[in-house]
C-alpha cells in the first residue's frame, strides 16, 4: 500500500517512523514491539546494517574501528534506501556480518508496508534526512542502564568478553554518543525516558495509526 507522504519533495509512500537513542537505550525492542502490535502494515529497518564493508583491513584493524562514531557508516547505501522507501519504492539492504565487520554477498530487498520504521543511532544526524521521518522519537537512556544491555548482548551476539565491552563502552562509546547521539533529541518529536513501558509503547502505535489515517 502506498500512501500520501507529509513531506514536501517526497513522492508518495509509507509512513516514514524513526526510533533513536544511544546503544543500549532499547531502540530495537521498542521497534519490534511496535510492529507487533501495528501487525503487518508496519516494517523495521535497522541503521547497523549499512555499516561500511571492512574486508579490505586485517580483523585486528577492523577491531580497532570506532564504530560509534557516524564516519563508520556506509551514508550513500542508507539515504539511498530511505528515499526509495519514503517514496514507495523498493529498498536494498546490506547483510553486514557484525562478527566480521564485514558484509555476506547479496542484499535483502526491502518492500515497504504502510509504515517503515527505522531504528538506529544516527537516523537524525545529518539535516538533509530530517524531510523523510514523519515521526520521530528519542529513548533517553542512563548511561548504566545501556552498559548492563551492551554487556549482555554483546557476549551472548558478538562473541566478546564483558571487560572488552565495558572498556570499550568508556572510552569510545559514551562519548561518541553525547558526541553525535544526544544532540538528535532536539529535533525528535518524541522523548521517551528507558526502559520504555508496555503503555507507552501502545500509546506511540496508535499515535501512528491515527497518523496513517490522516496521510
Amino acid at each position: 500500500m502506498r500512501i500520501a507522504s507529509q513531506q514536501s519533495g517526497i513522492d508518495a509512500g509509507p509512513m516514514i517512523v524513526g526510533i533513536m537513542g544511544g546503544s543500549g537505550s532499547g531502540k530495537t525492542w521498542f521497534a519490534e514491539r511496535l510492529v507487533e502490535i501495528l501487525g503487518d502494515k508496519a516494517r523495521i529497518i535497522c541503521q547497523d546494517s549499512f555499516y561500511k564493508d571492512l574486508s579490505h583491513l586485517t580483523l585486528a584493524q577492523r577491531r580497532q574501528v570506532n564504530f560509534d562514531d557516524p564516519k563508520s557508516l556506509d551514508w550513500a547505501a542508507f539515504r539511498k534506501c530511505l528515499a526509495h522507501v519514503a517514496s514507495g519504492r523498493v529498498g536494498h539492504i546490506p547483510k553486514y556480518n557484525f562478527a566480521t565487520h564485514t558484509r555476506d554477498e547479496g542484499q535483502s530487498v526491502f518492500e515497504p508496508r504502510e509504515v517503515v520504521i527505522f531504528e538506529g543511532l544516527w537516523l537524525l544526524h545529518r539535516p538533509a534526512l530530517h524531510r523523510y521521518f514523519q515521526l520521530a522519537v528519542f529513548i533517553d537512556a542512563d548511561a548504566n542502564l545501556c552498559l548492563e544491555r551492551r554487556v549482555r548482548r554483546d557476549t551472548r551476539e558478538r562473541g566478546r568478553c564483558s571487560d572488552e565491552v565495558t572498556a570499550w563502552y568508556d572510552e569510545r562509546v559514551l562519548p561518541m554518543q553525547r558526541r553525535f547521539v544526544d544532540p538528535q533529541c532536539r529535533q525528535a518529536h518524541v522523548i521517551l525516558k528507558a526502559p520504555v513501558t508496555e503503555l507507552q509503547v501502545r500509546d506511540l502505535a496508535e499515535r501512528i495509526s491515527n497518523l496513517c489515517g490522516e496521510l
